[in-house]
């Protein structure tokens, strides 16, 4: 991209830039769906282009940071995860779109396992984890909080999902000292 392309570029709106999900992210996609497959899982979230990574409460539609849509955008953010870590995210937001559409939060079973989905989210609940807790899995340390699914029982549903779901993970193996979370997975 010459000198002028890239002043065109950063002037543009992002609404105006075509991005497309699919054509950005198709082998992360294709990955993600086989391994929903292996496990009989349908439910195919819808995913677009957003600020931020998260799904939607109590919907199946996940958002994805728009700056993932184009080498350009990633350059101008800086700072983005690496492929295993967008997998690694993927699965963990697609367990919130499982939850959401199969509303299995609602289920008996699922409170008596991970908690109140009604619960309030707490803010600086990092100041409240147990850090040796064999409860809880550990999935999206790499963003820096290992006790990510103690925020809040959604989170802990769907982190245990994406340890669950991702193949080789060897969870029975990693997990079987922790006889909570072997539970829960």
């Amino acid at each position: 991209m010459d000198e002028i392309q890239y002043q065109k570029f950063l002037t543009t709106r992002i609404c105006d830039l075509e991005l497309d999900v699919e054509e950005s992210l198709g082998p992360f996609l294709k990955r993600l769906k086989k391994e929903l497959r292996n496990h009989r899982l349908l439910l195919w979230p819808d995913f677009y282009f957003g600020n931020e990574w998260g799904c939607v409460n109590k919907t199946i539609s996940i958002s994805i940071p728009f700056y993932y849509a184009k080498n350009e955008l990633k350059e101008l953010e800086g700072e983005v995860l690496k492929d295993e870590e967008i997998i690694k995210t993927l699965r963990h937001e697609v367990g919130h779109a499982i939850n959401y559409g199969y509303q299995l939060w609602r289920r008996k079973d699922w409170e008596a396992t991970f908690g109140n989905f009604n619960k309030k989210y707490r803010e600086g609940y990092l100041s409240r984890v147990n850090p040796w807790s064999k409860s809880y899995v550990r999935h999206l340390h790499y963003l820096g909080d290992p006790h990510y699914a103690q925020k809040h029982p959604d989170e802990d549903w769907a982190e245990t999902f994406a340890i669950w779901l991702a193949p080789r993970s060897n969870w029975r193996e990693r997990y079987r000292t922790w006889p909570n979370a072997l539970e829960k997975l």
